[in-house]
């Protein structure tokens, strides 16, 4: 019996000893990560080849932002009508509600939500992995924000729009358009996990007269941005954007729903930005088709969605882990020793 108790003694000072040398050797050296994703996708109309051939009804638009990093309190998870209030985590103070500013590529309609950190713009429907660099950073500011603002129409109720806001090209009221944003920046020590979101969707229903086609048109400009300096972070900037049209029996008209996402993601050191600019879309962008096959007279539903999402995220090392199971071990050893030690000498 006990040379099992040696044994066990020896093992727990040898994982004590491997943590306390692993402690002593080891740096949690923090590092700056940042992420920004924003896109607008404006002048949308949803209509036939036939413009006289689709009536549509009112529809509705509904936003959401949320935003979360670890340790920081905030305003967060807001869900109102067409304007969702912008939700904030962070140590400084939080910029201004729908943060604007002219967008530094793209045409037309270029007023867009802007970065609280701004970086570099780069070149245009291109990735540029040189940008941004660090010295734009502000690696003193931790935060993480989500706006997300329909600019047009200007004044409704989120369940009873105009119709003409979305099924009447170049309507004098103007047509819809929704800006969205999410962004993080942190100089985050190891365990640090930060994200922030922003989403919109305009839902409605139409009614065809005969049968034909029906194509989504709209303008589109985006941008990401995502940033690291140390290894084992994470700087992920992603957007999407869909479209769903179903019929009488809920279901799609779509053999493949329609949907472009983007993603610009650096899970060890890196950085790049990327922005886009398309303008006239009539129905398909980068090979996707935004137009449904030729259906049937009759009333549809649909839903045009919108998401950018960021995440920015500092993990241990993995010496890290592997201290926390010498620890473990170590623990194990102890608790088997003290076990022992009650069953030779037990309690009186």
């Amino acid at each position: 019996m006990n040379h099992i108790l040696i044994r066990a003694r020896k093992l727990a000072i040898l994982g004590m000893a491997f943590v306390a040398g692993g402690s002593s050797a080891h740096r949690a050296e923090a590092g700056t990560v940042y992420a920004f994703a924003q896109q607008k996708v404006y002048d949308m109309t949803l209509g036939s080849s036939t413009p006289s051939n689709l009536t549509g009804n009112a529809f509705s638009i509904r936003t959401s932002t949320a935003a979360t990093l670890q340790g920081y309190p905030g305003v967060s998870n807001n869900t109102p009508i067409l304007d969702a209030l912008q939700s904030f985590a962070g140590n400084m103070v939080a910029p201004a509600e729908n943060l604007s500013g002219a967008a530094p590529y793209g045409v037309g309609d270029t007023t867009v939500l802007v970065q609280a950190n701004s970086t570099t713009a780069g070149p245009q429907n291109a990735t540029s992995p040189s940008l941004p660099g660090i010295g734009e950073l502000s690696a003193t500011n931790v935060f993480t924000r989500a706006d997300v603002i329909t600019r047009i129409p200007s004044a409704g109720t989120p369940s009873n729009l105009e119709p003409r806001y979305l099924f009447t090209p170049g309507f004098a009221g103007g047509n819809v358009s929704i800006d969205s944003a999410a962004e993080g920046l942190g100089n985050l020590p190891p365990g640090s996990i930060g994200t922030s979101t922003s989403n919109w969707t305009i839902s409605g229903s139409f009614t065809l007269n005969n049968t034909d086609i029906v194509s989504l048109s709209f303008n589109l400009i985006d941008r990401l941005v995502a940033f690291s300096d140390v290894s084992n972070q994470v700087a992920d900037a992603t957007l999407g954007f869909s479209l769903d049209i179903k019929d009488s029996l809920s279901q799609s008209v779509f053999s493949n729903q329609p949907s472009y996402n983007r993603q610009l993601a650096y899970p060890i050191i890196g950085q790049g930005t990327r922005n886009d600019n398309t303008a006239g879309i009539s129905s398909t962008i980068n090979g996707i088709s935004f137009a449904t096959p030729s259906i049937a007279a009759g009333t549809y539903t649909f839903s045009i969605a919108g998401t950018t999402t960021v995440n920015v995220t500092v993990v241990p090392e993995p010496s890290s882990y592997v201290m926390m199971g010498l620890g473990l071990v170590t623990a194990g050893g102890l608790r088997f020793r003290r076990k022992m030690l009650l069953n030779i000498h037990p309690a009186a």
